[in-house]
């Protein structure tokens, strides 16, 4: 066959016969070159951007013409490139093959052009090293590539927004827009639906006569803009070869300093070719979205309240109390950290503190989560970086409506941690800049300016991100923790549970040791410094403040409550078979459904520990071992408890368990032969090889869920094939159970309960030096007493990292201060926005500026509610509020926060909104009568029964107040009265007038507010309903060895009468401590109530 030759135009060719193909790609390339200029750019001379120099920077040589290669578009670390004549050469000697073929086949052809390489040889490298180059990936940067900072933008003054007025004349069309923005952001409702309804109300204002001057605007775009909610972010172009970072001012037509992809498209689609025009405006290939965070500071403490919030929080550090920790300024860190002059940063001097300047703590919080694109793509994974503010109190900071989202790290799988490291430049090179120099931002109490300063607390993350973002090696690495020497060998070993066991890491040897890693000039030789010394190189080290081994920090949600208590349950009892699954497993559902739990904690999964059960929340295994377990697995035991002595039991155990272990691996180890490479990345959460080593997802979903990684479809199909298992394997599950002995070890509850007791300590709002220490220890004990019983097969490097917990404590107070709920919660959020599902960045541009614009709305929301009490606009925005009973942790709850924490002033509950105007039941009136006559002895009262005995007596009136509910110090007491199950009203109660008198359990039957005779004064009372305290003791019960748990018993379905002795019946609401969990427990052969305090008393 003859190929059909037309005239090629362009200089290379100069009008000689080609085919159409290459004449095609030929105009392309001229058309390029016209629109991007004839030299490709570079934003650097050297590997990775900028070194300052008096001298004018040497323009690198020039590439072939062609710079485009989409081969180098999946190349993650490209190797090092030919020069310019070896390239020249194996392309020429390719084309001279490629001639002898055809020539060969007989066909007709007209040789090629010298300049067509490309054609032939597409999968060559198409660009020449740069001379400077002295490392075979680039990943050693450059000492001083960030002076100036190459990212640097000054930061634009807090956003203001137009008033109502000036938005539009008519307070209904405002009104109109802010609706339509709020269903937008609050409920997804989609821009071609806004602009629908727009529309529409356009319309109806028409057809109603009204005559609108200027019209209503009919697209979400338009009214975005006019609102101002549009919000300003920076989009940074990724090399999606090598996934280096370049500022948003790079040139169209730059190329990667690393490995020469071009980072933005240049070449024309065909109808551009046909007109011959040039692109407009290209995005990237790959996006990073990112917005400073002295923008975000400055518009944050615009919001009013919060500029006094944070100066209040600087009062907490010169409050400690030695040994007492209530909050992040108690610990080491905050009270140690420096300033650049020396001074200590949380303890301003009386000059700077005259002069208006402000301090400001932040936790960098850094953590991966998938993403379904649809439902027959593949996983996306992408990292929210986001700041939190430590200067807010506990209950603002722990929402999302303070969180700071700095930038996205775009997907679709995860960044090496060299890669990372480039994506974490931008974000030090502001804080180092923030912490030395500080930035001047307008504030509502300083409309002039005033200097606000800022230093990185803590990075919180879990373990593969600790090790990541500090330069430490993989979480797998033989040297895994980040904050001593042990090593994989000997993580089961005495000494791995013992304090100083193994040499601590130091910040001076990490960053000497980091500092040698950039001498490495050859990937071959970073990685075998990483195999020896266990470090690599991190951005922070450039933070002189920050010590790389104390502040970063394992988060405890990860560690412990997914990582040690999970462990414990599913992967030892449930997986290797110590609760047999028609057994002991059977009887646990059956406990766990007569478990009487208040409403708030929810309830775990009726099949917990088989798939029908699903996943749990890190909340859910806080809450099974804290509250559930302890008082579940004593009665377990009790049931099943084996005849056989203890020794031969554990013997047995290790024996069994090592059998089960090892055939696991070698079931795991043959699977993965049969799995492509880029499977492995999803597993190594753990060097363990075993089912569950994938990758993690914090809070929201759990990997060891048959269902994870699956689109909804496919969940239904898994769904329906564990329905047939179960169906077809429930007898053989039968047969095999009442074959096989119990399992359980007379210890097990015992050990199992130094867990519980510890994590009870430490997830406390306030811990003492000695609770600390005993928690410590019961850590400690549990662990090792693990190996004893089950072998050392079944730890996992988190028991490890979960005795460095009271270390962490010190540097950080107690664990709500450190852990990554809110990240895990930001997550979620990120996750419900709608996207257009794009790759290249667009996906996580999509969820940082639709979160950006959320912000926005609810900003807008609260300056409108400041509008007159009354007006149509604050009763919409009251409307709206209550409409989002969840407000995505956007300002608008932290503004309304504020406003209320001002009113309420001194008074540390509130009532419910419901109340009722109803009488007293007989009981309750002579209870509050007795009450009254006795607390107000100047003023006579009798009842409404019995005549005056005076003139001067008052009969006490039959109705009152009754409210649904009370909330005390963040605790919601219901009343059993009006509610449907009276679980939420066990409640423990300790007098506050005598702080060291018994705590006494009850029912919290009325919540009433009762009016003083002949005033306006009213008197909120609970009535309680107390449970009967057993005649019995726990001694001879594992409860009694752990007194940190408070457990109590009490005689069931019996309360205290009049004639017993005990508390009034009346309470202050105040003195309610929390509420309590309660089982039916058998003890001694006899039934008895249990209970357990859900929180402090």
């Amino acid at each position: 066959m003859t190929r059909q030759l037309v005239s090629c135009p362009c200089p290379g060719c100069d009008g000689a016969l080609v085919t159409h193909t290459i004449r095609q790609n030929h105009a392309a390339r001229e058309l390029r070159h016209r629109s991007t200029g004839q030299k490709p750019y570079r934003p650097s001379s050297t590997p990775f951007a900028t070194t300052v120099s008096s001298t004018p920077l040497v323009e690198p040589p020039l590439v072939p013409e062609t710079v485009y290669s989409p081969i180098l578009e999946a190349a993650f670390a490209p190797p090092l490139l030919p020069t310019a004549a070896t390239f020249t050469a194996a392309a020429e000697a390719a084309g001279l093959s490629h001639l002898q073929e055809i020539e060969a086949s007989g066909e007709e052809f007209l040789p090629i052009s010298v300049d067509d390489w490309e054609l032939v040889l597409p999968n060559l490298p198409v660009d020449s090293p740069n001379p400077n180059e002295d490392s075979a990936d680039g990943c050693t940067p450059s000492v001083d590539e960030n002076d100036p900072d190459p990212f640097y933008v000054a930061p634009a003054a807090a956003q203001t927004f137009p008033t109502a007025r000036e938005v539009h004349p008519n307070p209904a069309v405002y009104m109109i827009y802010l609706v339509v923005l709020w269903l937008h952001t609050q409920f997804h409702l989609p821009f071609r639906a806004c602009n629908a309804l727009l529309a529409l109300l356009a319309l109806a204002f028409q057809a109603g006569g009204a005559r609108i001057n200027p019209p209503i605007r009919t697209t979400l775009t338009t009214v975005i803009n006019h609102l101002g909610a549009e919000p300003s972010i920076q989009i940074l172009p990724v090399c999606p070869g090598c996934l280096e970072v370049f500022a948003a001012s790079t040139p169209r037509n730059a190329l990667c300093t690393r490995c020469s992809h071009p980072l933005f498209p240049n070449t024309p689609t065909p109808s551009q070719i046909r007109h011959r025009t040039a692109p407009q405006n290209p995005r990237p290939y790959l996006q990073y979205p990112t917005k400073s965070l002295a923008e975000q500071l400055a518009a944050l403490l615009s919001v009013e309240g919060v500029e006094a919030e944070i100066e209040k929080s600087l009062n907490k550090a010169k409050a400690r109390i030695p040994g007492v920790y209530k909050n992040i300024f108690d610990g080491k860190i905050c009270q140690e950290l420096p300033t650049a002059d020396g001074s200590r940063f949380f303890f301003p001097s009386d000059e700077a503190v005259a002069a208006g300047e402000l301090r400001i703590g932040v936790t960098m919080g850094v953590d991966w989560f998938s993403y379904l694109r649809s439902q027959i793509s593949a996983s996306h994974t992408s990292c929210p970086i986001s700041y939190s503010l430590i200067n807010l109190p506990k209950n603002l900071r722990y929402r999302a409506a303070n969180l700071l989202l700095a930038g996205i790290m775009p997907g679709p799988k995860e960044a090496n941690p060299d890669q990372c490291q480039r994506f974490l430049r931008p974000l030090i090179n502001e804080l180092l800049r923030l912490w030395k120099h500080g930035v001047i931002i307008a504030t509502p109490k300083y409309p002039q300016g005033r200097l606000v300063r800022v230093a990185l607390v803590a990075v919180v993350c879990d373990k593969p991100a600790a090790h990541k973002l500090g330069g430490f090696g993989s979480h797998n690495h033989t040297n895994f923790c980040t904050m001593c020497w042990i090593t994989q060998g000997m993580k089961a070993t005495p000494a791995a549970f013992q304090q100083n066991g193994f040499p601590a890491r130091t910040d001076a040897e990490h960053r000497r040791l980091q500092s040698e890693y950039l001498k490495c000039t050859t990937k071959s030789a970073r990685d075998a410094f990483v195999r020896k010394h266990a470090t690599r190189w991190s951005e922070l080290y450039r933070l002189p403040y920050f010590n790389l081994c104390e502040m970063i920090v394992i988060d405890p949600m990860h560690n412990l409550f997914l990582g040690v208590v999970k462990t414990h349950f599913y992967h030892i009892w449930v997986q290797l078979n110590v609760l047999r699954k028609t057994k002991e497993l059977r009887s646990l559902h059956a406990l766990l459904s007569k478990l009487k739990l208040p409403a708030h904690l929810g309830r775990l999964p009726s099949c917990i520990g088989e798939p029908t059960g699903g996943s749990l929340t890190a909340d859910q295994w806080l809450n099974f071992c804290t509250i559930v377990a302890p008082l579940i697995i004593p009665q377990l035991w009790q049931e099943y408890i084996p005849e056989e002595v203890p020794q031969e039991l554990a013997q047995h155990h290790v024996q069994e368990i090592t059998a089960i272990l090892e055939a696991k691996r070698a079931a795991t180890a043959a699977a993965c032969l049969n799995q492509p490479i880029c499977a492995f990345l999803y597993y190594g959460m753990d060097i363990d090889l075993d089912d569950t080593a994938r990758l993690d997802t914090g809070a929201n979903d759990d990997s060891d869920d048959d269902s994870y990684g699956l689109n909804p479809t496919q969940q239904k199909k898994r769904r329906r094939q564990q329905q047939q298992e179960r169906q077809s394997t429930a007898e053989e599950d039968e047969a095999k159970d009442n074959a096989t002995p119990p399992n359980l070890h007379p210890d097990d509850p015992k050990n199992f309960l130094k867990l519980a007791s510890a994590v009870k300590i430490l997830v406390a709002h306030t811990i003492t030096e000695a609770d600390l220490t005993h928690a410590d220890t019961l850590i400690r004990e549990y662990c090792w007493e693990l190996v004893d019983l089950y072998g050392a097969e079944v730890i996992r490097p988190n028991h490890h990292y979960a005795t460095h917990t009271a270390q962490s404590v010190r540097n950080y107070g107690p664990l709500h201060e450190f852990w990554t709920f809110l990240f895990e919660r930001l997550n979620k959020v990120l996750k419900s926005y709608k996207t257009p599902n794009h790759a290249g960045g667009e996906l996580e541009t999509s969820f940082f500026r639709e979160f950006q614009r959320t912000v926005q709305q609810s900003r807008l929301l609260s300056q409108a509610a400041h509008e007159p009490v009354g007006s149509e606009l604050r009763q919409a925005v009251t409307v709206m509020y209550h409409a989002t009973a969840d407000d995505r942790g956007t300002v608008q709850a932290l503004a309304r926060e504020l406003d209320a924490a001002r009113a309420d002033e001194g008074i540390d509950f509130e009532l419910s909104a419901h109340s009722e105007k109803a009488q007293l039941h007989p009981e309750l009136y002579f209870c509050v009568l007795q009450h009254l006559q006795l607390r107000l002895p100047n003023v006579q009262l009798h009842s409404f029964v019995e005549r005056a005995p005076s003139t001067d007596s008052i009969a006490l009136d039959t109705m009152a107040v009754h409210f649904n509910h009370v909330i005390v110090r963040d605790y919601r007491f219901l009343a059993s009265s009006r509610a449907s199950h009276p679980f939420s009203s066990f409640a423990v109660v300790r007098p506050s007038t005598t702080p060291n008198a018994r705590a006494w359990v009850g029912e919290l039957r009325s919540i009433v507010a009762v009016q003083q005779p002949g005033t306006k004064t009213f008197h909120r009372f609970g009535h309680m309903r107390w449970f009967r305290p057993a005649n019995t003791t726990l001694d001879g019960t594992v409860w009694a060895q752990f007194s940190p748990l408070k457990v109590q018993i009490w005689d069931a379905d019996k309360y205290l009468e009049a004639a017993d002795c005990g508390p009034e019946n009346l309470i202050d609401l105040r003195d309610l401590a929390c509420h309590v969990a309660r089982l039916d427990v058998v003890i001694r052969g006899r039934n008895y109530w249990a209970t357990i305090p859900t929180g402090k008393v």
